[in-house]
């Protein structure tokens, strides 16, 4: 199908061909005439221009991204409006979207994943320290340049936060984002959207990245976001039975339901990945990132020895101080002083053999006072009987 604005300028961009459609419109690849560069550009689709909530959101886009100076981000050049044509201008990426690399290559090795995600994660990082959540992230808005560098792209759903930039499609309640990466509480309409949507995203995004397939990718768009709201996360081992323990809790970590159950920051993601892949600076948990208990499984090796050292610590405590005690006890008892045996009675004058004599007294400590000795007079010995005369016979006559 021919598309008229093929070869069309639109004031300093001439454009040279289609790239492909986007969350918030159509992508062409352009020439800036001025600079004589390739570059990138998204256009507000006609029929779409006519309504003034997607115009805002258009231009939104448009606000948000240009605040955003960094390497793993689609850098913005441009933004505006001609021949009633909205449009945005962006940095021209070589490469592909991880949702074309997908398809045409199937899942992604464990390790190449992690290489993937942890750019990505430190891409987004920025963003949210610019107050900016995302909001759609998603293989789509995720390109990989020929050298291996990954962007995030198309912020179009992006929440802008300081007030003065907060639209009224955010207040409605409406649901945004898509059904295969959405965070539950996107699908619920909360008005607090906060950079866990993003961490939750990310986290369907990898496992999509590792299974070959979404978390949950069967059924209508309501039934998948049903599945989001209620249903566990499949086991990524039992799919790919070869991914680490590490990346699986990883996983789990960053797609809780519950925002209060994640991995509460992406500059954590980042981190934990990084350390991973064994490329981080920090050797030790960094101090203020929040490190989930048991039941918000946190992911990693670095996140989940913490959990674990931290409950391992405790017992290792209660045992070192019970030891303690008990050798302080030993101790006190071998230097309390002990009192003094009692003196022993001199032996008793009693002639009568008694098995008491010989033994001391411990009925008292103070020894009872001997009575004086009395003498004895000796015993003569008896006199021994005379022996019997004899008596001669008696002789009858």
């Amino acid at each position: 199908m021919n598309d008229p604005l093929i070869g069309h300028t639109l004031g300093d961009y001439l454009i040279e061909n289609r790239i492909g459609q986007g969350g918030m419109g159509v992508v062409y690849g352009a020439r800036q005439i001025s600079l004589d560069r390739a570059v990138a550009i998204k256009i507000l689709p006609a029929e779409l221009c006519a309504d003034r909530e997607y115009v805002d959101r258009f231009l939104r886009e448009a606000r948000a991204a240009a605040q955003l100076n960094h390497p793993n981000i689609i850098q913005v050049f441009d933004a505006g409006v001609a021949e009633n044509i909205y449009f945005i201008v962006m940095e021209f990426v070589d490469g592909r979207n991880l949702s074309q690399t997908l398809r045409e290559h199937g899942a992604f090795a464990e390790r190449e994943a992690l290489h993937v995600i942890q750019q990505a994660s430190v891409g987004l990082a920025f963003a949210h320290s610019m107050g900016i959540v995302h909001r759609d992230v998603k293989p789509e808005n995720i390109m990989a340049t020929r050298s291996g560098l990954v962007k995030i792209g198309d912020l179009g759903l992006a929440k802008w936060k300081p007030n003065e930039y907060e639209i009224a499609l955010t207040a409605t309640g409406s649901t945004m984002g898509t059904p295969f990466y959405i965070a539950p509480e996107q699908i619920r309409g909360a008005k607090d959207i906060d950079a866990r949507a993003d961490v939750y995203s990310l986290g369907m995004t990898l496992f999509h990245l590792l299974a070959g397939r979404p978390a949950f990718g069967e059924g209508t768009a309501a039934e998948i976001m049903a599945c989001h709201l209620s249903l566990p996360l499949p086991s990524l081992r039992s799919l790919r039975p070869e991914i680490s323990a590490d990346t699986a809790r990883l996983v789990a970590a960053m797609t809780a339901k519950d925002p209060a159950d994640r991995i509460q920051g992406m500059d954590e993601v980042a981190e934990n990945l990084a350390m991973m892949l064994g490329h981080s600076s920090a050797r030790t948990p960094r101090r203020g990132l929040r490190a989930p208990a048991e039941k918000k499984r946190q992911g990693t090796d670095e996140i989940f020895s913490r959990i674990l050292s931290t409950g391992i610590r405790g017992v290792f405590a209660g045992i070192v101080g019970l030891l303690i005690a008990l050798a302080v006890i030993l101790v006190w008892k071998k230097a309390r002083p002990r009192p003094a045996p009692p003196a022993l009675s001199p032996p008793s004058a009693d002639l009568t053999p008694s098995s008491s004599t010989n033994a001391p007294s411990r009925a008292s400590s103070k020894p009872k006072p001997s009575p004086p000795k009395t003498a004895v007079a000796p015993i003569p010995p008896t006199p021994k009987a005379a022996a019997p005369t004899a008596t001669p016979p008696k002789t009858t006559p």
